[in-house]
């Protein structure tokens, strides 16, 4: 949980600082929600998939590619686009994009978003609980 509140809180400040912040604040909750789920997402990642701390910090310089997903779907073309998707941090920022533009897909964005994010901790879970430590 702790990871969890500290990303919501950095995203926040973040996101105040770069004047980014939007008037309604309960759409900046959204995407807050969105993003703090990131945070247990790249630790389950770790815990799994790492064997050693070796591993652990290799693990986490590939994971740090993914964060430049939002950017590049930013300059890809709206069908092509969605396929960003798959990762889970272009989620956050796509909502952010459909609020800051007021498009209508506000609430399917937010819905998408909490289902892939939760599927895949979902499955980083089981996974994590059926590993050996």
């Amino acid at each position: 949980a702790m990871p969890m509140l500290i990303s919501a809180l950095v995203t926040w400040l973040a996101l105040n600082l770069a004047q980014l912040a939007l008037s309604h604040s309960w759409f900046l909750v959204l995407c807050l929600l969105l993003s703090a789920l990131i945070a247990p997402i790249t630790a389950l990642s770790l815990g799994t998939m790492a064997a050693n701390k070796v591993q652990g910090f290799a693990l986490a310089k590939a994971l740090n590619i993914f964060m430049i997903a939002p950017v590049l779907a930013a300059f890809t073309p709206l069908p092509w686009q969605w396929l960003f998707g798959l990762l889970p941090t272009f989620w956050p920022a796509r909502l952010l994009w459909a609020l800051h533009f007021n498009e209508p897909l506000i609430a399917p964005i937010f819905i998408v978003g909490c289902a892939i994010e939760g599927l895949l901790l979902y499955w980083l879970i089981r996974r994590f609980s059926t590993s050996e430590i």
